[in-house]
């Protein structure tokens, strides 16, 4: 891949994975993946900064410490950018680093109080110690912007770590319908179905999530999807 996204892939900068739940909770209880989907939303006077695009391309690739490394060279030049920040919180809790997670999401606030993304982070790291709460204010942010897929992604997390299945299947799906090409949601829907007891269903999402799992960065073990892949399976 080139140092630079080429023009015709330049808008895929303005997205990037964020990781809206990344509890041990959900992962031991539920087996599911940190959930992913469009971070980006804000233009800043350094959208088109050769950092911002060169750690999306890592994050994509997969080289977190190379990826925070260059989000952090742009934050040097402007310490209020919205897309680093958000990258950089994104980074932090797939490396496990949750509380660090939440400071870039509230230096977002700090500087854009009403940025529904860094709301929708925080309302999930907030998830497991006040889910009803957390739950009524997603419900909120998606009302208002029904199309943002990380918001019904988040949601479906809340439901997940309440065991509430069906509920999660329902938003993972909503979610879906925006990113389709999202392996993270795929592969969540897949969990939530085996949860409902319909593993022949969840079977082609899981064969999704790893065909789409080749292509872009995803926040599951491939070595866990294969072994689902691998379990017997009828409905």
């Amino acid at each position: 891949m080139s140092p630079l996204l080429s023009a015709a892939n330049s808008c895929r900068a303005k997205k990037l994975l964020t990781i809206s739940l990344a509890t041990a909770v959900l992962l031991q209880s539920a087996a599911l993946a940190e959930p992913a989907g469009p971070l980006f939303n804000k233009t800043t006077k350094l959208k088109h900064h050769p950092a911002l695009l060169r750690g999306y391309e890592l994050f994509m690739a997969g080289d977190l410490a190379a990826a925070r490394s260059e989000y952090a060279s742009l934050l040097l030049l402007d310490s209020r950018n919205p897309d680093a920040l958000q990258a950089m919180a994104a980074i932090s809790l797939r490396q496990g680093q949750p509380e660090l997670a939440g400071e870039f999401f509230l230096r977002v606030l700090a500087s854009d109080p009403r940025n529904v993304l860094a709301q929708a982070g925080l309302t999930s790291l907030k998830g497991q110690s006040d889910s009803m709460r957390s739950q009524s204010l997603l419900k909120t942010l998606i009302a208002a912007q029904p199309d943002r897929p990380v918001l019904h992604f988040a949601l479906g997390n809340l439901y997940a770590g309440r065991g509430l299945w069906n509920e999660a299947r329902q938003a993972y799906l909503n979610a879906l319908r925006t990113e389709p090409d999202n392996p993270d949601i795929l592969f969540n829907i897949a969990v939530s179905l085996d949860r409902l007891h319909k593993p022949g269903l969840a079977l082609n999402y899981y064969l999704r999530a790893w065909a789409l799992a080749d292509e872009r960065s995803s926040g599951f073990a491939r070595e866990m999807l294969l072994a689902r892949l691998r379990e017997p399976r009828q409905d």
